[in-house]
């Protein structure tokens, strides 16, 4: 793969609408070739679909619940709207933000993958 900046950008708005797949994907090919920054994006955005994808297994999950599980299963699944908004917005401001030598951008995200 070529250019850092366009692997990122890629990278990000695949995952917008696939989730974890592109996400692991690039998390692998870019981990062993030592550009750290690139590296750091496509981690973070790695650990944002994780965050989306443990937020939409809960709400289905609670969904099944009686009684409680289905307002339980509404705030995650309006969760879920807000973090697919987040992503977008990580998305865009992406590769102008690896151009400046900023973090990642994400509103929030979780570390699972250090």
């Amino acid at each position: 793969m070529g250019d850092p900046v366009s692997n990122i950008t890629l990278n990000y708005w695949l995952s917008v609408f696939f989730i974890w797949i592109p996400a692991l994907i690039f998390f692998f090919v870019e981990k062993d070739k030592g550009h750290a920054a690139s590296f750091a994006y496509h981690r973070e955005n790695l650990n944002f679909s994780l965050l989306r994808v443990g937020v939409g297994i809960a709400t289905w999950i609670l969904g099944a619940l009686p009684f409680i599980g289905g307002f339980l299963a509404v705030i995650l699944g309006i969760g879920s709207f807000v973090l697919f908004i987040f992503h977008i917005i990580a998305a865009a401001k992406a590769p102008e933000g690896y151009r400046r030598g900023e973090q990642p951008g994400f509103i929030f995200n979780v570390p699972f993958i250090k």
